[in-house]
């Protein structure tokens, strides 16, 4: 990806499947505006392309079950 600013970064994906969580989410405050979680009906449809992407084809997955 390449920023207006023409710094270019690579933002590799790393996805996890969790059935239960506890605690507090903790974002990085120089990396990230704002963490939080969203119910699969309520996720922002203006998040990064390839996160969508996977978003979209795992809620498909687990419709299938």
């Amino acid at each position: 990806m390449t920023y207006p600013n023409m710094d270019q970064v690579y933002m590799p994906g790393l996805y996890y499947i969790c059935r239960d969580f506890t605690g507090s989410l903790r974002p990085q405050m120089s990396e990230v505006e704002e963490l939080k979680w969203f119910k699969f009906k309520e996720i922002p449809k203006n998040i990064h392309e390839p996160n969508r992407r996977v978003i979209e084809d795992f809620i498909q997955l687990i419709a299938k079950e």
